[in-house]
């Protein structure tokens, strides 16, 4: 029984991590983007 328990919170922290990533990824493409609006003002 733990097994599937395990397994299954496996699965939740994949689901989580994949969200994450998704987060941080939008995060850097706009950190990203803002850097190039600033050096474009110099």
């Amino acid at each position: 029984m733990k097994l599937v328990y395990y397994l299954y919170i496996m699965e939740r922290l994949g689901e989580q991590n994949l969200i994450l990533q998704d987060i941080l990824k939008k995060q850097d493409e706009a950190i990203q983007k803002r850097l190039g609006d600033l050096q474009k003002k110099d």
